[in-house]
């Protein structure tokens, strides 16, 4: 008889967990179907248009913004978006800042985002530029040896690793990088704020402005 209220336990989570599965799915379902009519009507609008380009600036960010707000016919909402994205700025602006100039963004085996990205742009409003000798351009690989010489002052990461998880991280996890920059002179800049000049540029610059903050309050960056 023991065995029964187990049995009925288990039936209990197997539902709860069929229910959840399938409220997944509907909400999946939808959120794609309305992707897929949005992408309709945004395809409709640009027909006979110029093409969206990608956003490297915040300030293509900004007519990227007014130019998809105007072809789906919702100017007001791209202007309340751009009032978000100046008052997000103005917060970054406004951050305390930790004793650095220089910074880069080193992804998986050691590519490295160069100044014509929006990663790039989102640093610079910090304050923050890659040091002499960075790959210009949209970045490209750099050897960790010159890494190691070139010393920014601050490394960032679109997400912070603490074991190799395959031959591309482990340059990431070094020693010499360990060594070099600890939590105190690490920012993570998760990729999901720089893919475009959207929403999620608001949350990446509020997302700068609490990491300088926190780095300010950590020691002085020894030169």
């Amino acid at each position: 008889m023991a065995a029964f209220p187990q049995a009925r336990a288990n039936s209990n989570q197997a539902s709860s967990s069929n229910a959840r599965a399938d409220t997944q799915s509907r909400v999946e379902f939808i959120a794609v179907t309305q992707s897929d009519e949005l992408l309709e009507q945004l395809g409709q609008a640009l027909d006979g248009e110029s093409a969206i380009r990608h956003a490297d600036t915040i300030a293509a960010a900004r007519e990227q913004i007014r130019q998809v707000a105007a072809l789906l016919g919702q100017p007001a909402r791209g202007e309340a978006l751009l009032a978000r994205l100046d008052a997000a700025r103005r917060r970054l602006a406004a951050a305390p800042r930790p004793g650095a100039s220089t910074a880069l963004l080193v992804g998986h085996a050691g590519y490295t985002e160069g100044p014509t990205s929006l990663a790039a742009a989102l640093m610079a409003e910090a304050g923050l530029k890659p040091p002499p000798g960075a790959p210009a351009g949209i970045g490209g690989y750099l050897a960790l040896e010159s890494l190691v010489m070139m010393r920014p002052d601050l490394l960032v990461q679109h997400n912070i690793l603490e074991a190799p998880r395959d031959q591309g991280s482990v340059y990431l996890t070094h020693p010499a990088l360990r060594a070099l920059y600890p939590p105190s002179r690490r920012i993570e800049l998760p990729g999901r704020y720089t893919l475009c000049g959207g929403p999620a540029l608001v949350a990446g610059l509020d997302h700068l402005a609490d990491a300088l903050t926190r780095l300010a309050g950590a020691p002085p960056i020894p030169r």
